[in-house]
This record gives C-alpha cells, structure tokens and sequence, in this order.
C-alpha cells in the first residue's frame, strides 16, 4: 500500500539559498523586460522611425523597469522638449497631425469616418512624406506588435540566469 511521506529540511544554508533565488525573480523580470525593450526601440529606431534631421530618432528612450505592486513596467518613448511631434508623427493621419501636413481634398480611405469627428477633415491626398520609405506612423508600435506573440519565449529565456538555471 502506498503512502504519503513528508520530508522536512531546517537548514540555515537552505533557507538562505532559497531567500537569495526568491530576492533574485524581481531583478530577472525588470532586467529581462528591459532587454525586450532594448530590442523593440532598435527595430524601431532603424527600421521604423522616420528621418530627417535625425531627432526623433535620437530621442527615442527605454526607460528603466518600475515595479508598481506585483506588475513590473517598462516604458519606451519618443520626443523631448525639442521633439514635440513625435505623437503627431507616431499617429498620423489624424485630427492631430500639423495643418502642414495636409491639404484640402477628398478622403480616399475608410479613415474618414473616424477623421472627421468634430468637422475637422483630414486627406490622405498631397500629405506629407515621411523617408526614408516604409518608414512613418505607428514606428513603435509596429517593432512592438511584432514582437509580441514571441516576447514570453525571449522574456523566460533571459530569466534562466536568475533562476538558477
């Protein structure tokens, strides 16, 4: 007949390895979210982001993991006192995008529905450009839902270390 059997261990030297690996977890999560981000703003900044003088590029930053209870939070952002645009290129065509950056005309685009909420009309005719091509609007965002449905793999690959493992 098989029975239950407990095993109970008090050693200092267990308990204090254990408290170590324990500590280690919050370190692994920050350090390996902040690594996922590391990644996503390269992608973004080389192959997303558009260019002209180079400084919404450069602006763009991976802030340092913040625990705010039991959710650890990385932020990636772009702009700064001399780039105040990087929301209006980030989401553009909207409401929101500079005058100059479009001109009267017809939308050609199912866009014009949710464009022309309050009167104000945006044309997806004669707006700007952005280069180098391919890159423009949703620059972080798109880095990012790419990496998306792979991020728990990498995430738990780079907590190994943490984990003794």
């Amino acid at each position: 007949m098989a029975g239950a059997m407990a095993v109970t261990v008090k050693s200092a030297a267990v308990e204090a390895a254990l408290a170590k690996l324990l500590a280690q977890i919050p370190v692994g999560i920050a350090r390996a979210l902040e690594r996922e981000g590391d990644r996503i703003l390269f992608r973004s900044q080389n192959e997303f982001v558009p260019t002209d003088l180079n400084d919404l590029k450069s602006s763009g930053k991976r802030h340092d993991a913040v625990w705010e209870g039991e959710t650890c939070l990385v932020t990636l952002s772009y702009g700064d006192e001399a780039v105040d645009y990087a929301e209006a290129v980030h989401e553009h065509p909207s409401v929101h995008s500079p005058r100059s950056w479009k001109r009267k005309g017809t939308m050609s685009s199912n866009y014009s529905k949710a464009a022309s909420k309050g009167g104000q009309r945006v044309t997806t005719e004669g707006m700007v450009t952005f280069h180098p091509e391919g890159h423009g609007p949703k620059y972080l965002e798109k880095p990012y839902m790419e990496a998306k449905p792979t991020m728990q793999d990498r995430i738990g690959a780079e907590m190994r270390p943490y984990l003794g493992l």
